[in-house]
């Protein structure tokens, strides 16, 4: 008989125990896979540990409840390696995340779904020797040309007989470097989330049986059960992309694949055009081995800066400066290209009474509905980017009755009505937005039809960044870069630069219009001189104690009364500073989207100078099954 502690892979409170006791007369291995009795239902499980009765059967007399045996043993081998186990709780103590919830990740859907796993092989290969060198120290390769670095350091990867992951922040990139990748090894797979079930039970059968050279993915690919890692290429690694936002654990790739290098002693390379502030300074400290290859010299940017104050002394109050005229109506015509980025989509941001100042907002999030003209008889829709809700735009305003209705802001809609008010040019356009073009194959094809010379105009959101673009247009366009500075938010300034930076990279020749010409970034945009403004943006968060000089935790509570979330805000705080006053707390503070589907949301930020292991464990302790927690937020609010 054996006492069996499992893993439930179902979400438990965070506080207390996250595993459970069951008992059994055959012995699974540790890291395989379980169905255990849970109340009325039956649950999936992985065995943590497996002991023999008698070696503790004092022990177990003294369990103040009766032990349930197992239901049934699904594998009787780990489908979870050693490793995998040991990444699994590191992950589930670092990103405060319920350990089951965690594990999920590690196993292919299939998996999740069987009854039975006769498919499996009986176990994993016999692994390699262990690295009985020291961890490796990571790589920054800080470059716009990375392509030969990571090559390089595949071929050294293979000829020590270790397999490498290769990833990259969207599988649109995966055709970037897979033919390099395939002409070092046929023995290479592709591994994301888009794959067929069988397709990616395959591919995590032949990774867990050491199989295969070289697995080029994004994020999830970091959960395969690798044998034998020797390299692990993150490129882009300051990529948003990287950060798992929609689910928990809300982790970041970068963070994780840096801990599986360190369980693999692997060679880890972090390539970026435009470093993230945190591994930036992390090299220049000397924790990460920093590589610039020389290239031929840049010089400045071609960027031209448009004062939108001046464009509205001339009473144009069109979104297109009087420049952004002229220049399109001299580059369309000799069949050159151009993009216009906007950071909004739809026609209007806002709908705003002028007489009462009343703005038209979703009854169930409070956020301003975005208006979208429709193809249909209708005069066009409201739309919510949060909950999906729509109405009719009003004809009278709902306070105060007055017909003077204003549509404010700029999205992609707008422009193409503003596109079509220019005279004497033909213009074939085409707009690149989540509404429009909502899925990856949509937006493949929109590049090439752009680039092949079917659209002489392109109008996109964030989507062109990750749409394939290869070919260079012949002028880029930001409409307005002011929304993009103007939130309250510590990692503005560097989204806002490594937005201009990609944007002036699609074209030969940018126009940024702004009410603010002289905000201290474009100074640095107009040198090329990104190592400066990081430079300068470590000095502003190190003043004000933000990463890399100290570790963001954000906590989050909502709940269908506002006032109710408030109090639960507020005791959450106090009893953390009780347990831990040294602990640098923002808040409590509703989100900058206070309610969203009749549920309010606020938030508190804690600040963690040390390395954060006691912090966490006494936030843990407190928070609530309510409660969710993001450590290394993109956003504080």
């Amino acid at each position: 008989m054996y006492i069996i502690e499992i893993i439930p892979l179902i979400k438990i409170a965070s506080c207390g125990s996250q595993t459970l006791t069951y008992f059994s007369s055959q012995k699974p291995g540790i890291g395989s896979l379980v169905l255990a009795p849970l109340g009325r239902t039956e649950i999936k499980a992985i065995v943590k540990s497996v002991e023999p009765l008698e070696n503790i059967k004092m022990e177990v007399k003294k369990k103040y409840f009766k032990l349930k045996p197992i239901s049934k043993i699904i594998s009787e081998e780990p489908i979870v390696t050693e490793a995998q186990m040991g990444l699994c709780q590191w992950l589930s103590d670092y990103y405060l995340s319920p350990i089951g919830i965690v594990l999920k990740l590690f196993l292919p859907k299939s998996v999740l779904r069987r009854k039975k796993l006769s498919a499996l092989k009986k176990s994993f290969p016999s692994p390699a020797p262990e690295n009985q060198n020291q961890p490796l120290r990571p790589v920054l390769l800080n470059s716009p040309e990375r392509s030969q670095e990571y090559v390089s350091a595949v071929k050294g990867a293979l000829q020590d007989k270790k397999s490498v992951l290769f990833l990259v922040p969207e599988i649109n990139k995966i055709s970037q470097y897979l033919p390099r990748l395939e002409k070092i090894s046929k023995n290479i797979r592709v591994f994301h989330s888009e794959l067929k079930t069988s397709e990616e039970m395959k591919c995590w059968q032949e990774v867990r049986d050491n199989e295969i050279d070289i697995i080029i993915g994004t994020r999830n690919s970091l959960f395969l059960p690798f044998p034998n890692l020797g390299l692990i290429v993150v490129d882009e690694e300051e990529n948003e992309s990287y950060k798992s936002w929609d689910q928990h654990p809300k982790y970041h790739t970068r963070t994780v694949a840096l801990k599986l290098a360190k369980i693999f002693k692997a060679k880890i390379i972090l390539g970026s055009q435009l470093p993230s502030p945190e591994s930036f300074y992390r090299a220049k400290i000397g924790e990460y081995q920093l590589l610039q290859p020389k290239i031929k010299s840049q010089s400045g940017l071609d960027i031209s800066l448009v004062d939108m104050r001046e464009e509205a002394r001339k009473t144009n109050y069109s979104i297109f400066s009087e420049e952004l005229r002229e220049q399109l109506a001299n580059v369309i015509p000799k069949n050159k290209k151009v993009i216009i980025f906007v950071s909004r989509k739809g026609l209007a941001a806002a709908v705003l009474c002028r007489d009462c100042g009343h703005i038209i907002k979703c009854r169930e999030c409070e956020t301003p509905m975005v208006y979208h003209k429709t193809n249909g008889p209708e005069k066009g829709l409201l739309i919510c980017h949060y909950c999906g809700k729509t109405m009719a735009p009003p004809s009278l305003c709902p306070k105060c009755k007055s017909w003077r209705i204003k549509y404010l802001g700029a999205g992609t809609q707008k422009i193409m009505e503003e596109l079509g008010k220019i005279e004497g040019v033909k213009i074939s356009a085409a707009i690149m937005d989540s509404d429009i073009t909502p899925d990856r194959k949509k937006q493949e094809q929109i590049s090439q039809d752009f680039q092949a010379g079917k659209y002489n105009v392109l109008v996109g959101t964030h989507l062109l960044f990750s749409s394939g673009l290869q070919q260079k247009a012949d002028l880029v366009v930001v409409i307005l870069a002011d929304p993009l500075f103007n939130i309250p938010e510590f990692r503005s300034p560097e989204r806002l630069m490594k937005i201009l930076f990609k944007i002036s990279a699609l074209a030969k020749g940018t126009i940024i219009q702004t009410y603010n010409p002289d905000f201290y970034l474009f100074d640095f945009l107009k040198r090329n001189d990104f190592e400066g403004f990081l430079e300068q943006e470590l000095k502003h968060r190190k003043a004000l104690s933000y990463p890399p000089f100290s570790e963001v935790i954000k906590l989050t509570f909502s709940h269908k009364n506002n006032e109710r979330a408030r109090k639960e805000a507020l005791e959450m705080k106090r009893k953390i500073q009780k347990s831990a006053p040294a602990l640098n707390m923002l808040g409590p503070a509703p989100a900058l989207v206070p309610k969203i589907r009749n549920k309010y949301f606020w938030h508190i930020i804690a600040k963690i100078k040390s390395d954060g292991l006691k912090e966490k464990k006494i936030i843990r302790e407190i928070m609530g099954p309510d409660w969710s927690a993001d450590v290394e937020p993109q956003t504080l609010l």
